[in-house]
């Protein structure tokens, strides 16, 4: 994640955890707002939430279409080509 300093208002970011009720897992989100002590966001509810860090919360829209990829949940599974012809 860029530094506090690299980051600017208008950037696209993407939850990448569930632990936070206010933000939806896997939606992007715009930083609203930069000072010097915080990064501001609006949540799901229109509120202004402040943050020191988006690590491990966020990551950025760009990186996490490259590196993030949801398995949980998810089956998997073989095909048998020979079987198939």
């Amino acid at each position: 994640m860029k530094t506090k300093e690299k980051l600017k208002v208008g950037d696209k970011i993407v939850c990448i955890t569930d632990v936070y009720k206010d933000f939806t897992k896997g939606k992007e989100y715009e930083i609203f707002n930069i000072d010097l002590n915080y990064i501001i966001v609006v949540n799901d509810y229109g509120v202004s939430i402040n943050f020191l860090s988006l690590d491990n919360i966020f990551k950025l829209k760009e990186a996490a279409e490259t590196a993030y990829k949801e398995t949980e949940g998810k089956l998997h599974y073989e095909l048998d080509f020979e079987f198939i012809k």
